[in-house]
């Protein structure tokens, strides 16, 4: 892009007005994989989309980006009027130079580049909302890298999965002042690990404002204004893309309603739906869990843990779907370990099967499977 343009995907192709979009039903995909092979990016494009010098009169919404490889090692081109200067090495999925682009409504995934897999800006202040940056790589800032002056706003976004071998899995900062907000960091990698400063978020040069935010554990930015630390944000579905909260995700209601760019989530649903915004792209749409996670070794309805009558039958589920805002309340009974420590149903060593926890949670037991409050608890 070389001039302020607006593009929206997410049509079926029969709509007459903007509004009448759907860009979750109606996926509309910027590829790299030129060759059409989709098992190997060696071939895909450099980048999958570059600016020079546009404004934010730009607006980008509705389309899913990937499969840019930008492993063309320092070499470059230039493009845009003044001319600027792109290394292919940079960027494999959106690519920014003096431009200040309005991405909405977007995934970024499956991108690399040496610097930058899913985006980069390079004296650039793109605003980003209700998008999502998954499965990108790179050396540092796997999903996103920001150099040279620029001040990106990003809000209501989630940033899942995304794999640095250096620094920044989430985000690589360098001389550049972010604004980031109601945004979820999670499960991102720096060296194979996500539990150790500079996985989610590192900041190299500048003065990042990160707040009201979920960061990993081991997080610089643990004591962010409204941050919350490594609680499990409880997706429906992550593995398979899924983003949307469940029931007892740790964010409903967490974020910071004065830094809500869109009236509507990504799903195109009411953005602020109990009166305090979620943070993430996906704003939760139902009745949250506000007492306690149930679990009943005979229950009957649901399996969900949302009540007596609908309680997991399980224990390791229901410490599996904790979050740190809800106590986990079992009933009598006895409860039997289904897995082992790594999730296993049919181990090796069937005596390997174990209850496990790997972070702080309350876990009640002494109900008959019908109390309301704690204190009416006898075991």
């Amino acid at each position: 892009l070389l001039k302020d343009i607006k593009i929206y995907g997410g049509f079926n192709g029969t709509e007459t007005q903007l509004i009448e979009r759907d860009w979750m039903a109606n996926p509309t995909i910027l590829s790299g994989d030129i060759d059409n092979n989709s098992g190997d990016n060696f071939n895909n494009s450099y980048h999958v989309l570059i600016a020079a010098n546009l404004t934010n009169k730009t607006i980008l919404d509705g389309f899913t980006i990937r499969g840019g490889n930008a492993n063309g090692g320092n070499t470059t081109i230039t493009f845009g009027n003044p001319s600027q200067t792109f290394r292919r090495d940079i960027a494999g999925g959106v690519y920014n130079v003096k431009s200040s682009p309005k991405i909405s409504n977007s995934m970024l995934r499956n991108n690399y580049g040496d610097f930058g897999g899913g985006l980069y800006n390079d004296l650039s202040s793109a605003e980003i909302d209700n998008s999502i940056f998954w499965q990108n790589s790179a050396a540092q800032g796997a999903g996103i890298f920001n150099n040279g002056s620029s001040i990106p706003v990003i809000s209501n976004t989630t940033i899942y999965g995304n794999v640095a071998s250096n620094s920044g899995g989430g985000i690589f900062n360098t001389a550049s002042d972010p604004v980031v907000t109601n945004t979820i960091f999670w499960n991102n990698t720096k060296g194979g690990l996500n539990n150790t400063a500079g996985a989610d978020f590192f900041n190299s040069s500048g003065t990042p404002v990160i707040t009201y935010c979920l960061v990993q554990s081991g997080s610089s930015y643990l004591n962010g204004l409204g941050n919350l630390s490594n609680e499990n944000p409880n997706f429906i579905d992550a593995t398979n893309g899924d983003f949307k909260l469940s029931t007892t995700s740790s964010v409903i209601n967490k974020g910071n309603n004065l830094a809500v760019i869109s009236p509507k989530d990504m799903a195109n649903q009411l953005r602020i739906k109990l009166g305090k915004v979620d943070m993430g792209a996906f704003e939760f749409q139902g009745t949250p869990y506000t007492n306690a996670i149930y679990v009943k070794v005979n229950a009957t309805g649901n399996n969900d843990g949302s009540s007596w009558q609908h309680a997991y039958t399980d224990i390791q589920t229901a410490i599996d779907e904790q979050s740190s805002a809800l106590d986990i309340w079992v009933a009598q009974g006895t409860y039997l370990p289904l897995m082992d420590h790594e999730g296993n149903t049919t181990p090796n060593d069937p005596r390997s099967k174990t209850f496990h926890l790997s972070r702080d949670m309350k876990i009640y037991g002494g109900f008959i499977g019908s109390e309301t409050l704690l204190s009416q608890r006898n075991w």
